[in-house]
This record gives structure tokens, sequence and C-alpha cells, in this order.
């Protein structure tokens, strides 16, 4: 949970206000839940959101929310369940909130790459927020909200993939009917595919079709794993992504001033894979290993934001610099 107001580039406002539907009592307490820095100014509304923001009523995590059980008459949440790092244990907390009668209203996200801030955790079938968040509910409705049909994801993917490739190959697609373009992507989808090399780590990653993980199980497991907090495990990863992005800002803005004939001396962002093993934790169940690799991590994001703004001014400079003709 934060206790001081983030970066503005952080805070969610996806809509312009939250509004309570007009069948509640004066009485009537309606959450939105996860609100972002939307403005509600019904005074049946409470705006809770895990970053302070000038428009949020209560700093809380959703996993635990303190509010009284059977309190609320409504409960919404709009594009949050996904950055919730335990959304199990979160519609618990709405469940027991609620009154009896009581309804939610959950909109999460199911074909969308990764996004947002802090974290993006979780993505959903239908099936598994019938199975998961409806339970043993009352099953009101379960259907796709129009911002979320196959149009958007079809959309947003791909342009998202356009922009994550270089310049040359997105005009060279956009320049070939949806047969062609869909032909030539998937003429060789794998790894040595040169639009997949040609992305960065983040966009890979960003979206990727499926993920891959291996771990290890370390000595002393069993008797040490009780010890260590979930906080400073899950500050560890949320620190690992933020390189990514940083690096990938950093080498976005590289590309960019050198396709606009930068002269300026050529210095790269540092190897992931450098960076990652310097901060990797070795040992687990060690007192302060994930501190320590929190705190390497952190320097390499120090250094990236500023390769990246010495990247953006050159970038900026070439952009505006007049023309010779």
């Amino acid at each position: 949970m934060h206790v001081t107001p983030p970066d503005q580039s952080h805070v969610s406002q996806n809509i312009a206000r939250f509004d309570v539907p007009e069948q509640y009592r004066p009485d009537a307490l309606v959450i939105n839940l996860g609100s972002g820095n939307v403005p509600a100014p019904d005074p049946r509304a409470l705006s809770i959101d895990v970053l302070p923001n000038s428009n949020v009523d209560l700093v809380a995590e959703a996993e635990h929310l303190p509010l009284v059980g059977g309190s609320a008459d409504l409960i919404c949440s709009g594009a949050v369940f996904e950055h919730v790092y335990d959304p199990m244990a979160a519609v618990a907390e709405v469940r027991r909130v609620l009154k009896e009668g009581g309804e939610f209203y959950i909109d999460t996200a199911f074909l969308q790459g990764y996004h947002g801030y802090p974290s993006h955790f979780f993505n959903m079938t239908i099936q598994a927020a019938e199975t998961h968040l409806v339970d043993d509910f009352i099953l009101l409705e379960s259907t796709i909200p129009t911002p979320g049909s196959p149009l958007e994801a079809v959309s947003t993917i791909t342009r998202r993939f356009l922009e994550a490739i270089p310049a040359a190959d997105a005009k060279r697609l956009r320049a070939m009917s949806l047969s062609d373009a869909l032909d030539e992507i998937e003429r060789d989808r794998s790894g040595p595919n040169k639009l997949f090399k040609a992305m960065s780590p983040f966009d890979q990653r960003a979206l990727a079709a499926s993920v891959l993980v291996r771990g290890k199980k370390p000595a002393s497991y069993s008797a040490l794993r009780g010890e260590l907090s979930s906080h400073i495990r899950r500050e560890y990863y949320a620190t690992r992504q933020t390189v990514y992005l940083r690096h990938h800002q950093a080498l976005l803005y590289r590309n960019l001033a050198i396709e606009l004939g930068s002269k300026h001396e050529d210095v790269a962002p540092p190897a992931l894979n450098d960076i990652f093993e310097a901060a990797a934790v070795a040992n687990p169940m060690l007192s302060g290993a994930f501190e320590s690799g929190i705190k390497s991590l952190n320097e390499s994001e120090r250094e990236l934001m500023a390769l990246r703004d010495r990247w953006v001014g050159e970038y900026l400079r070439m952009r505006d610099k007049p023309s010779s003709s």
C-alpha cells in the first residue's frame, strides 16, 4: 500500500466520473473499488484505491478492506482485478463487505497485453470470472462490455504489435492486405523470427501468447518459508518488471534519435541479463536476500532512467531541428 501520492503518469482515470445508479437509496453505500483518480461527487459513493489521490476517499488494498462486513449495497470495480496481487482474496473481501442482497459489478481483462501500474498479474476468461468471482453468489449477468469487445482486443494487440516492431516493417505490413500480412506473420512464428527478435524484451513479454517460468525449491524451504514476508517478494518482482520498462524506454528513444540522424555518442542500455544476474536472489531463504536484489535493481533503474532522459533530450533535439532545406 502506498502512503504518498504517485507520479501523475501512474494515475488511472479511465472514465470521466463515477455515478451511483439511480435506484439506490439516499443512505446507500456504493463503493468504487480501485477508483484511480476518478471523481465521484455523489455522497453515497466511497472511492477506494491502493494509491492516494485527490479523488480517493480511502487508501486500502482490495485484499484487506477496512470496512464492516455487510455494510455495502453495491461494489463496482472496472479494469482493476488484473492488477490485484491476490484476486481471490479481493473477491472474498467484496463478498464479506456486501449486504445480503447487495451486488457487485466487476469488469476485468481477458485478451489484453501487459499494461498498468504498479503491476499486472492476472487475466481471466469469462469462465474464470463466473467460477471464481461469482461462485456461490447469484449470477445476474455474464456478458462482454462494449469497450471489451473482440474488436477492441484485435485492434489493441495489433496496434501494440505494429508499434513494437521496426518502423520499416510496420509500414510494410500496413501496406499489405490483411491476408498477406497474416501470411507474413504466420510464415515463421519461431523465436528467431526477425519481427520477434526486433521487439524489445518488454514488448515481447507484454504481448506474449504464453509465458514460461522455471523455479527451484531451496534448501530449508519447509522450515523457513513462514519467516519471509510476501510483500518483499512482491516488491522484488515488481521492481524487475520496472527495470524491463526503463530498459525499453531507453532503447526506444535511442532508436528514434538514431533514425532521425543523430550523431550523438551511441550509448546503448546495458544487457538485461547482466542487470538481472547482478540482482539475482541465489538463496530466497537467506535474510536480506530479496532486499539486496531490490537495491541492485533500483540502482539499475536509476541508471536506465538517466540514459532514457538523455536519449529523450536528443530525440527532441533532432525532431525539432530546423530542416536544412
